[in-house]
């Protein structure tokens, strides 16, 4: 079974001030995650400030991991509501 890590950090958002240390604390957690070495390093993914889709993209393959043990998400940034609504369809 694999442990994988997802992390997410966004300091840069299109229509919002850049943010100033969300994407530095996700690459800390991300490393201290991976070198616990209770995740697997290779199929562990960290996406800084990534697309929309490449988002999706990252959570579509690990949902189709089938020796898949423990899922960690992090995410340091800034969300809205009507965006989480209008995306929450990650599949």
């Amino acid at each position: 079974m694999k442990n994988i890590a997802v992390c997410l950090g966004c300091d840069e958002y299109s229509k919002l001030s850049k943010l100033t240390g969300a994407a530095a604390d996700c690459k800390r957690v991300y490393d201290i995650l991976i070198s616990s070495g209770l995740y697997d390093a290779h199929a562990s993914r960290l996406l800084l400030s990534p697309t929309l889709q490449d988002a999706r993209s990252c959570l579509n393959d690990v949902a189709g991991c089938r020796d898949l043990g423990v899922l960690t998400i992090y995410f340091a940034g800034c969300v809205f509501r009507s965006v989480v609504t209008a995306h929450s369809d990650l599949t």
